[in-house]
């Protein structure tokens, strides 16, 4: 979930049982990329949509 308010995003991750460390690192949690910039997330979404990520 996220809430976009006066240019601040806030994310919130929530779970309902712990996890294992291999289940932490096999999730795609922990594999995603913040990007702050509106010109660098173009160029990323632009590099996604072309490998059909």
């Amino acid at each position: 979930m996220s809430a976009n308010t006066e240019d601040v995003l806030t994310v919130i991750f929530s779970r309902i049982r712990e996890l294992s460390n291999e289940q932490l690192n096999n999730s795609g949690a922990s594999k995603l990329n913040f990007i702050t910039e509106k010109k660098e997330a173009k160029k990323i979404s632009k590099m996604d949509i072309k490998m059909e990520k």
